[in-house]
Order: C-alpha cells, then structure tokens, then sequence
C-alpha cells in the first residue's frame, strides 16, 4: 500500500499533467493573472511542541474576529493536528481528504464558534511532514479563494525544523516563533531560526515567549536568543509579545475555548489582545486589508518559491 507521501506525490504528478494538458484560456486565463487583493499571512512556529502554540494561534484568532477581522486559521500539522480540539470541533473532513482527493481544500473550512473559520489539519499522516515543499502545491489548490475571502489568516505550524516547517514560515508574510523559558525550547526555538536563515527566510520572524513569570523575564529569554542569532546568524529577531504563566489559560485549554472568550479580563488575556493588536496594524475598522507589502506575492506562490 501507498504512503501518505507517495500518495501526495502520485497527486501532485496527476493535477500538473491535467494543468499542462488544459492550460487556462480567455476570461479564466485573465483571471489567472489579474492581480488579486490578498489576506496577511501570519505563520505560528516553534522548535519543539508543548510550548503553547495551537492556544495562542485560537486566542489571536478570536481576538482579530473581535476586531472585526475575517479571520481563517490553517492548521498545518500533518502529524498531530489539534486546532479542532481546541476549538471543540469534530470535523467531518480535514487536509487528509484533500490528500485523498475526496474534497477540496474550501469544501473543508469549517465556522469555529468563536467566529473564525478552519482548515483542520490531518493528524497521524505518516511521511508527509517529510515532504519537499513543492509537493505541498495541489494540496493547497485554492487557497487564492480563500486568501481573498479573508483578511488574515492563522497557520499553525508543526513542531520542528523539517521541510514542510519551513516551507509555511518562509511562504508567510510574517512569522512568530513561539518559546519558553524552559532551555529546551529556546534551544529549539534557536534551531528553527537557524535553519531558516541558512536559506534567507528568517528575517521575517518574531519571538513570542510563552509561560513566563512577567515582562522581566521574558525579556530576558527574548535577549538571550536575540543574541544567539546576532552573533551567529547574522539578525536580530524582535520580541513581538509574550504570554504570562496563567491558570486562565489552563481553564481554557480544558473547555476547549478561546482564552479571550474564558477569560479576556486575566494577565494572559490582556497580553495576547496586545499580541493580536499587534497583527491588527489596520485596526478594528470593517475596511479590507491590502496585500501585505513587505512580502506581497500569493501565499501559494511563496509557498511554491515561484512568481
């Protein structure tokens, strides 16, 4: 039997004969490259998992949707996807029905109930987070439907350094890397950055640092990685917020809710509103977001390294 990977490849080999074969023509081809108003992408990474990144990713997203954003959280793990669970979902369809063939990619979103839509990810695909980014292409056939319909969105990168890891923090417009002040994660955090430099991608990348005693503390996490990558990677990631250690946020996490839904008015919920506000740069006006112009191509063409 087919692997996940193999069954992806042998996918990705069938939609790009169908495309050569039947190349878009007249008003479809003008479509094709007419320039398209695009959503902010915002990728959420780190170095190792248990770090707090899905509650952040949900909790940013409610808080923008509060804000009057339409907002769409992709969840890119292709290995132990949980947004849905955090979000008290049960999805009929996730990325490994699009894997499949049996859906597309905008058949699977899904309304959240704090007001922002999903794209679940496929937990236990075996090979596929291994994958060259280039095979990620037609598994994400029609994200440019969904990039104009929304104004950000959210993706929940999977733990690690791997390709895929770095294929979606190097196709975002921005990219937060997620740490702690436990050593291994800043060690960790260290190791995604590096290798997103060796390849020029890391410029973009802010530091968020999770669980800490207050602002003190994080800055002194941020100072020490900050240093690491400047005397070493040759850059200066900023800390873009941080998240103090709240046991809102644990409540949360077990009802399976937004934090600034549970519990907006506690330390934790006051940071992540400022994170989010943060993201928010055009504030809370119903008005839509233009292409993002520090890194304005599509998101699939970033993704693709191509355009």
């Amino acid at each position: 039997m087919l692997d996940q990977a193999e069954a992806l490849r042998a996918m990705v080999d069938r939609l790009a004969g169908e495309a050569k074969a039947h190349p878009p023509t007249g008003e479809a081809a003008a479509r094709t490259s007419s320039p398209r108003r695009r959503a902010r992408t915002v990728a959420v990474a780190s170095g190792k998992g248990g770090v707090g990144k899905t509650t952040l990713v949900v909790s940013l997203a409610a808080e923008l949707v509060r804000r009057g954003r339409r907002v769409l959280v992709l969840d890119a793990d292709f290995g132990t996807a949980n947004v849905d669970v955090a979000c008290g979902l049960t999805p009929e369809a996730t990325l490994a029905d699009v894997l499949a063939g049996t859906h597309r990619l905008p058949e699977i979103a899904l309304r959240t109930p704090a007001g922002f839509h999903l794209l679940p990810g496929a937990s236990g695909l075996t090979g596929a987070g291994d994958l060259p980014a280039e095979h990620l292409g037609d598994l994400f056939k029609g994200m440019d439907r969904l990039e104009a319909a929304n104004d950000l969105i959210l993706i929940d990168v999977g733990a690690g350094v791997g390709p895929v890891v770095q294929a979606f923090c190097a196709a975002a417009a921005r990219l937060l890397v997620v740490t702690t002040p436990d050593p291994t994660a800043v060690t960790d955090a260290y190791a995604l950055l590096k290798t997103l430099a060796l390849s020029d991608d890391a410029q973009h990348a802010r530091v968020v640092v999770n669980g800490v005693r207050d602002a003190t503390e994080a800055g002194e996490v941020h100072d020490r990685l900050e240093s690491a990558c400047r005397h070493f990677l040759g850059f200066s990631p900023s800390l873009a917020g941080y998240v103090p250690d709240d046991p809102a946020v644990a409540a949360a996490v077990r009802a399976r809710t937004p934090l600034l839904q549970e519990a907006a008015a506690t330390p934790a919920g006051w940071q992540m509103a400022r994170l989010a506000a943060t993201l928010d740069s055009r504030g809370a006006s119903q008005r839509p977001v233009e292409a993002a112009p520090d890194r304005g191509r599509g998101f699939l063409r970033r993704l693709l390294r191509i355009g």
